[in-house]
């Protein structure tokens, strides 16, 4: 995790805050992949970027902000959910 992305994280913590994060984002990720959380992908992704965030002191506002910035890029025109591959 990089020190100019979360310049008041503190040092002594970032290794273990990068390793918590992926580990987080993996086990979502095999889960979902099993079928052991239930719910759409967004939604799934939505929950574990807030979950994440918070994680590291982000404000709920600029959560909402980029989780919003989100939902509207996959709503473009030529997103994946419109394409034939976005269910494989």
């Amino acid at each position: 995790m990089p020190r100019t992305n979360f310049p008041d994280h503190p040092e002594s913590t970032l290794d273990a805050a990068a390793t918590a994060w992926v580990g987080a984002g993996r086990s979502c990720l095999v889960r979902a992949a099993r079928g052991e959380l239930v719910g759409e992908p967004f939604e799934l992704a939505a929950f574990l970027v807030r979950w994440n965030l918070r994680g590291i002191g982000v404000h709920d506002e600029a959560i909402d902000q980029a989780i919003a910035f989100a939902e509207a890029a996959m709503a473009a025109p030529g997103d994946r959910k419109a394409s034939p591959r976005a269910d494989a």
